[in-house]
């Protein structure tokens, strides 16, 4: 699951040495919560929650009375996204209750694909499809979601991401085996 929910930690804008006391900065409670991230992140069970886009004030000298992460969930399948969220609602109303206005807004934008046996049958006919043309297929399993998130959480046995072979997805290194 790719799941982008806007934390939105909201404060009153004022210069910081002019006005002691009224400025609340929204950075500073959002900060609160990014930092409580990664003790959601489970990779043995393929669960990573990634805070991507941060952005906040509108000054170099005002405090910022808003600010905004997006954060990435990725999970294997619908029962860990509901487990996740309900991890980033808790994070969340620990923030509130230590005075942080926070919202967050949770959208569950591809599910993970589970693995199955429908999925293993389909690999094993396209590893041998593949020894048939010499072709080397292999598969590893992931929580990231193509577009072939849809297809599978409705039972239909989905293979995602076959492409060429590379690496540094992403990154400025990124590359692929033309051969591949």
């Amino acid at each position: 699951l790719v799941g982008r929910g806007p934390g939105t930690g909201r404060g009153r804008d004022a210069r910081p040495r002019v006005a002691p006391g009224i400025a609340i900065d929204a950075l500073d409670s959002l900060a609160r919560v990014l930092v409580r991230l990664p003790r959601l992140i489970r990779p043995a069970r393929e669960i990573y929650v990634t805070a991507t886009l941060i952005t906040g004030g509108r000054r170099r000298s005002v405090m910022p009375a808003l600010a905004r992460a997006t954060i990435d969930v990725r999970t294997p399948g619908a029962a860990a996204w509901a487990r996740t969220a309900s991890s980033l609602e808790r994070v969340i109303a620990r923030a509130r209750e230590g005075g942080d206005d926070i919202e967050l807004r949770l959208y569950d934008h591809r599910p993970g694909v589970p693995w199955g046996r429908g999925a293993d049958r389909l690999l094993g006919l396209a590893v041998e499809a593949g020894e048939a043309i010499g072709v080397s297929i292999e598969a590893i399993r992931s929580p990231a979601a193509g577009s072939s998130a849809f297809a599978g959480p409705m039972g239909v046995a989905t293979l995602d991401g076959l492409g060429p072979i590379g690496g540094g997805l992403m990154t400025p290194d990124e590359y692929i085996e033309l051969d591949s």
